[in-house]
């Protein structure tokens, strides 16, 4: 069978990183979690780099980036 993915992309709100999406596309639609910073600092010093290492923890890999975020698959197991 061949290797199966799945997708997100970890995005900011404009200006910057007081606001972030991790959009996961699913099967079933998009899933959105919203995770919000104090401050611009806050998001570019805390917000921004945990949910880039939470997402590499979780086996996701970067695939790419463009302006509107970076884009991260991870492999599907066989019972997903």
């Amino acid at each position: 069978m061949a290797q199966q993915w799945e997708y997100c992309i970890l995005a900011t709100a404009p200006p910057g990183p007081i606001q972030c999406t991790i959009t996961y596309f699913k099967a079933s639609g998009l899933e959105k979690h919203v995770y919000n910073a104090e401050s611009y600092e806050d998001g570019m010093n805390r917000l921004w780099p945990q949910l880039i290492a939470q997402l590499g923890l979780q086996g996701w890999e970067l695939v790419t980036v463009y302006q509107e975020g970076w884009y991260f698959k991870r492999a599907l197991s066989a019972g997903d």
